[in-house]
């Protein structure tokens, strides 16, 4: 799966550089893999799902897969997906907030 920037992977230094557009908030929830935070960025406000790599060890799929479906979901009662990125230690996805 490619990532916005059209390659497999980001550099660390590429997510330390996306990371810095958005401005974190309050956490607005906690879940099995990871927590959700609220964050103001280029687009507006918008939520973070933040996945640390540690929790999804061996099923490393799973998120890809959500990841792509979430790219493609269009849908009025659904948050717009964004963008994703990755760094050495968790997988961070943004979705438009309303």
């Amino acid at each position: 799966m490619l990532n916005p920037h059209g390659t497999d992977r980001e550099t660390e230094t590429d997510s330390v550089v996306h990371r810095a557009k958005y401005r974190f908030g309050k956490t607005l929830g906690a879940g099995t893999y990871g927590i959700v935070r609220e964050a103001e960025s280029p687009q507006g406000k918008v939520a973070i799902k933040i996945i640390l790599k540690k929790n999804v060890k061996g099923n490393e799929q799973m998120v890809y897969d959500e990841l792509e479906m979430l790219q493609r979901l269009r849908h009025p009662h659904i948050v717009k997906f964004y963008d994703w990125f990755e760094s050495r230690v968790r997988y961070e996805t943004t979705d438009g907030v309303r």
